[in-house]
């Protein structure tokens, strides 16, 4: 295999996703293949999107629920033991319950009407997408940035029709963030300035759940074509046919006819885009 380029794995994507009789797409049989076949130096960025799994489960083990959920990169059986392996958790986690013990230790208490504003899932959430920000991969330097800007005007919209205090649910600190907590016009002055508020706005302009879902995920598929426009085999198409597969998963559970839809979609972006022989025809002419 050429360094850095996945030919066979890629190639090979479309019988990874689909148990053809039980129409049900195994997401950790997917991630262990993918984790075998992908380079040392790359198991990092491919980590990166397994880490809103622990999210997940850091919430459960905080509301004393069930940490049931295999696809982080912690171990479920590491909840059962937590203060022995907070050494497996990733820094921003371990940070996270070392502020949370510090805060709680303080000999002064604060009064609980007093105490930070902030909960502990915006908290976490925070530390969460400062991290993963951080890796030098340019799929995931812009896909992190879109699913948090995404994920903020979502949340902006959902607050403020329950009359919330929109800025309670916000992550990060950037311009948007900023007028997501601070305007007040229907539209948060960004319609017109922001292509991803419009794309958001026509989103949700829809009474209907499933439909509204499907444009918002439509908004995450186009965004990784978008990214992976001139990548084909390297460790960015990995990174996206995860999410898309992510994408899939959910709506094969939610509304197995649109999860259908989405696979044989793959299917046919794949069949269409990936020539072994050609590729290995532009490698040898390098």
């Amino acid at each position: 295999m050429i360094p850095n380029q996945y030919y066979y794995l890629v190639t090979g994507l479309p019988e990874l996703v689909f148990d053809a009789e039980n129409r049900k797409v195994d997401l950790q049989g997917i991630k262990k293949e993918l984790k075998v076949n992908v380079a040392e130096e790359h198991q990092k960025f491919l980590d990166a999107l397994f880490l809103h799994y622990d999210n997940e489960n850091v919430f459960a083990y905080l509301r004393n629920k069930p940490v049931t959920n295999d696809l982080g990169t912690v171990p479920v059986a590491a909840y059962e033991e937590f203060s022995e392996n907070k050494s497996l958790f990733p820094l921003y986690i371990q940070d996270f319950f070392a502020d949370r013990a510090k805060e709680k230790s303080e000999e002064t208490k604060i009064e609980e009407e007093e105490k930070r504003e902030i909960s502990p899932e915006v908290d976490l959430t925070t530390r969460y997408y400062h991290f993963v920000e951080q890796y030098d991969n340019k799929f995931l330097k812009v896909w992190f940035m879109f699913d948090r800007q995404l994920r903020n005007i979502l949340a902006a919209f959902s607050a403020r029709k329950l009359d919330k205090d929109v800025s309670q649910f916000l992550v990060g600190n950037d311009p948007i963030t900023e007028h997501l907590s601070k305007n007040l016009s229907a539209d948060f002055g960004l319609r017109g300035e922001v292509a991803l508020m419009d794309k958001v706005i026509h989103a949700l302009d829809t009474s209907n759940f499933l439909e509204r879902e499907r444009r918002i995920d439509q908004l995450r598929w186009n965004l990784i074509e978008e990214i992976n426009t001139f990548n084909y085999f390297n460790i960015d198409k990995i990174l996206g046919f995860w999410i898309k597969t992510e994408i899939v998963a959910r709506w094969i559970k939610l509304d197995p006819a649109t999860g259908e839809e989405l696979l044989k979609r793959y299917f046919t972006e794949l069949k269409g885009e990936f020539d072994l022989n050609a590729a290995f025809d532009i490698e040898n002419e390098k």
